[in-house]
């Protein structure tokens, strides 16, 4: 009796790097649920990580927050020990002008990302 042949999972080319990246995705995630939990208090319902549309290329949404005084989608980024200050320029004889910034950097886009996302929630 002849012994049967070795079967050899070759996967598939950036399959491990891709799980690495899922595997850390989900461990930051928990963290930050968590901590949202934690800062929030008992009254908060928390929705994590929702797909808009019919998938992935449609865009998520990290995390959503339900409360009695409202409905708040939380967009959660990672800057580790940055320095975040919203700048404001104008009035009197011109428009406000509101700006995220982060690092001295206008990260202002930002904000109109988390607009898109609430407004394909909530239309």
């Amino acid at each position: 009796m002849e012994p049967s042949p070795t079967v050899v999972d070759v996967g598939s080319p950036g399959s491990s790097p891709q799980a690495e990246y899922e595997r850390r995705a989900v461990a930051r995630e928990g963290r930050v649920a968590a901590r949202l939990a934690e800062l929030s208090g008992p009254g908060v319902l928390f929705l994590h990580n929702r797909l808009l549309g019919q998938g992935r290329r449609d865009g998520d949404l990290d995390h959503i927050a339900v409360t009695a005084g409202g409905v708040y989608v939380i967009d959660a980024r990672r800057y580790k020990n940055a320095k975040v200050e919203v700048r404001r320029n104008g009035g009197l004889f011109s428009p406000v002008r509101e700006q995220l910034m982060v690092e001295g950097r206008d990260r202002s886009k930002l904000l109109d990302s988390v607009a898109r996302q609430a407004a394909a929630a909530w239309p």
